[in-house]
């Protein structure tokens, strides 16, 4: 799951002004689930691109992967998921003890708050 700045089960969405640092993917639903990103697939089939989605480095497009997209992908993507649940049961028995991580950015991630210069850290917000 580590792989992904965004990995969802029920899909992802973008407006005109969203920007996305790292890659995306949906599992176990099709590539359709990402709106608003103008997707275009890489003629590998295996990934899209979007002018929304950009690399961790910020220098070039990140990929969009979707289980659709079938062969190896939908065989990463499925332990990535597995992993991303795990991850998140182990999440939901955790405590925050850490006050400046509570209610971070008031919700709205990005720039200081998780943008490509101030990556968030592991741990609990």
């Amino acid at each position: 799951a580590g792989e992904y700045a965004i990995l969802a089960k029920a899909g992802i969405s973008a407006t005109p002004s969203s920007y996305i640092y790292g890659n995306i993917a949906v599992s176990p639903i099709a590539s359709t689930a990402m709106t608003g990103f103008d997707l275009t697939l890489d003629s590998s089939t295996q990934f899209s691109k979007s002018a929304l989605i950009f690399a961790g480095n910020a220098s070039h497009n990140g990929e969009a992967y979707a289980a659709s997209y079938g062969g190896d992908i939908a065989t990463v993507l499925t332990t990535a998921v597995g992993a991303m649940e795990t991850a998140y049961t182990d999440a939901t028995g955790r405590v925050n003890t850490n006050a400046a991580r509570i209610n971070l950015g008031k919700g709205i991630l990005g720039g200081v708050y998780g943008g490509p210069t101030h990556p968030l850290t592991p741990g609990v917000y």
